[in-house]
């Protein structure tokens, strides 16, 4: 058989999926470890690695056993990568690295939701294929029934006082952001040294600009007198809020994020009302410790003028 008859007769496959998620919520649970390792593979069986270095280029490697209790483990480099739109990358199993074929992911927005068109192409022989559709289907499968299950609690509507913080702050760009947790531990130590402090809470907060986000990790103070250089300070006027309550360990808050920033935001009849766009509000009801319990995030709303869109601050465990 000649190299292009070859190419010819390479099956190949096609799926689709509609989903009750935005693009870009789609998009994220293939390209975050963290969202990844809950709902990749072909049945019931857990996630044991995922390594994603999500750029043209990159390479990715993801490591699952399925319920039989065999390990799999594939790998492949990114050939596409367009946010919130496709996904392109070459496809092999560590048992047979010779067979590579080529999976591309398109996401395109279909009404509320996202339509996912899953293409692999490139496959050995059919045999190939046919397992490969059986194990997609699974694994769509258990991704629809994942990103149903992000749902928002709340908001409920609060007009805030205004508020005056110290603490140290830290710009990141979209791709830095998961060193806010250094930033966390850093500012732990400190905490007793901010004087005029007012209260226990402890406030993440977040002010967004064209090149990525600045954060702070602060408490609420009466006045700025007496703060030492080192300390960070800001802000925030009287406003009106929309308020929702993040559960769980604090690694899964960009999940949160995610729901709030592209599903509720855009059909919400809200835009944000500016820096800083976003406070999250830890209490008494969260440990900090061991980053378990719940904890508050406020969101500065006003009525929509005009259709505003800006990528979320997501980020990781802190």
């Amino acid at each position: 058989m000649s190299v292009a008859t070859r190419v010819l007769a390479e099956p190949s496959l096609t799926l689709k999926r509609r989903l009750k998620a935005a693009p870009a919520q789609v998009y994220a649970a293939w390209t975050d470890p963290a969202k990844i390792v809950k709902w990749f593979g072909p049945d019931a069986g857990p996630v044991e690695h995922a390594e994603l270095d999500v750029r043209v280029g990159g390479r990715y490697s993801l490591g699952f056993r399925t319920e039989d209790g065999e390990q799999h483990q594939v790998s492949g480099v990114y050939r596409e990568v367009v946010p919130n739109e496709r996904l392109s990358f070459t496809w092999a199993w560590r048992t047979m690295p010779e067979r590579e074929s080529l999976v591309t992911i398109l996401i395109k927005p279909d009404g509320a939701g996202s339509l996912l068109t899953l293409i692999h192409e490139k496959f050995f022989d059919e045999p190939a294929r046919d397992r490969h559709r059986d194990g997609w289907s699974g694994c769509l499968d258990k991704l629809e029934r994942y990103l149903d299950g992000i749902e928002l609690e709340g908001p409920r509507f609060e007009s805030g006082r205004p508020m005056t913080m110290a603490g140290l702050s830290e710009h990141y760009s979209f791709e830095t952001r998961h060193r806010i947790p250094e930033q966390w531990r850093r500012f732990g130590p400190l905490i007793g040294e901010i004087p005029n402090r007012i209260g226990q809470d402890l406030f993440g907060v977040v002010s967004i600009d064209d090149r990525g986000f600045n954060y702070m990790t602060g408490a609420r103070v009466s006045d700025f007198s007496k703060l030492p250089p080192r300390f960070a300070r800001i802000g925030v006027p009287a406003r009106r809020y929309a308020v929702f309550i993040h559960r769980g360990p604090v690694s899964t808050v960009t999940e949160t994020f995610d729901a709030i920033w592209h599903s509720w935001l855009p059909n919400s009849g809200f835009e944000l009302d500016g820096a800083p766009e976003i406070t999250e509000v830890y209490g008494k009801t969260f440990d900090a410790k061991t980053g378990l319990g719940s904890f508050e995030i406020w969101v500065a709303i006003k009525n929509v003028k005009s259709t505003v869109i800006r990528r979320s601050p997501n980020r990781q465990e802190h």
